[in-house]
């Protein structure tokens, strides 16, 4: 029979409406179950997870709220290992992309953790700032000040110091590190160096090397100065240098130990260490001149010297100090005597005192 008497035959338009009333039917019935069951599921879930009725965190007690967050840990916990552990999770990018949105949510659960690890941290930076000895707004500020300019003053280190008129620049606000300073502050920290420099040749007839030490997460920022005579200016370099080799970690000797910011200098200039050194690792630097020196950046900081011993330990070396006062751990003194005397001789070299008084 050919196609065109099939359409026309009214039998089988008859069971082509029935086939269409069918199907609509099937259709709906299907949709009614799936409503009926989302439903029931959906009450059974609110039923589970309901916490002494419709309480808000703000009316529960601390027992139900550390028994909710038990209960929805466990839950997220198993949520995430049960996708982790699906094989078809690592072979079917489209389960991989329907469940990668659901764990997204589960870890979004636990951004709470976060939070508190962020005010403890934030604790933690408080009773910091409140200990420390270098923000001179507390009341246990370390010795009295020899100069202070706008944002950054000059001190002494504490007591023993390597070599005597040793000195400390201090930025005011509590940084970690020198590399966190905008230019402001770096432009009064390169004055301080420029006068320390001039004030050791001229008036002690010596050089000067200046180190920083950043290896702690609390740490003020400072910068400290110490005279040496003028023979060792020109091997010093090399005796820094075979000691940060011989202090790094096997782990560390995989990389490169040293930064060579004197050299890089001939080609960036003054700011080769803020270029070449980042500010968030820890790090020790020393300049053997205004424009730069050696740094390394500490990877291994458990097995660095603790504050900076290591500074201390091949200066010491080379000035024949006494081991057991290298190693001493300063403290600073009110009323130190040491103050006055520094004063008196570097006066004429305060730049801050000329340039604000």
């Amino acid at each position: 029979m050919s196609d065109t008497r099939l359409k026309k035959d009214p039998v089988l338009s008859e069971l082509e409406k029935k086939y269409a009333e069918l199907q609509r039917k099937h259709q709906q019935e299907n949709s009614e179950t799936y409503h009926n069951d989302r439903a029931t599921l959906t009450g059974i879930s609110k039923k589970a997870f309901a916490v002494e009725g419709t309480k808000n965190e703000d009316e529960m007690t601390a027992e139900e709220l550390l028994r909710e967050e038990k209960v929805s840990g466990n839950m997220i916990r198993s949520a995430v290992d049960s996708i982790i552990k699906d094989k078809r999770f690592s072979d079917d990018l489209d389960y991989q992309d329907d469940n990668s949105s659901k764990l997204a949510k589960h870890v979004q659960k636990g951004a709470v953790d976060l939070r508190k690890m962020e005010t403890h941290e934030a604790k933690k930076l408080s009773d910091a700032l409140d200990r420390c000895q270098l923000c001179i707004e507390n009341d246990n500020i370390c010795a009295d000040m020899l100069s202070m300019a706008k944002n950054v003053y000059l001190t002494l280190p504490p007591s023993p110091e390597i070599a005597k008129y040793s000195a400390m620049i201090v930025p005011i606000n509590h940084v970690k590190n020198t590399l966190y300073c905008d230019e402001d502050e770096w432009e009064e920290i390169r004055n301080y160096m420029i006068s320390l420099s001039r004030f050791y040749y001229e008036k002690l007839n010596k050089a000067v090397v200046f180190y920083e030490t950043s290896i702690y997460k609390y740490n003020h920022a400072a910068i400290v100065a110490v005279p040496i005579p003028m023979s060792l200016s020109s091997t010093i370099q090399g005796y820094f240098k075979e000691s940060i080799i011989s202090q790094t970690s096997d782990f560390e000797q995989q990389h490169k130990s040293i930064v060579d910011t004197l050299a890089k200098s001939e080609v960036m200039g003054r700011d080769s260490f803020k270029h070449l050194i980042a500010k968030e690792a820890p790090f020790f630097h020393v300049w053997f001149t205004l424009n730069g020196g050696l740094g390394h950046v500490v990877e291994d900081v458990s097995s660095w010297p603790k504050r900076d011993l290591f500074a201390r330990e091949v200066l010491g070396g080379l000035l024949k100090v006494d081991p057991l006062t290298i190693r001493k751990q300063g403290r600073w003194e009110k009323d130190d005597p040491r103050v006055t005397e520094m004063s008196m001789i570097y006066k004429d070299y305060d730049w801050a005192e000329q340039m604000y008084n």
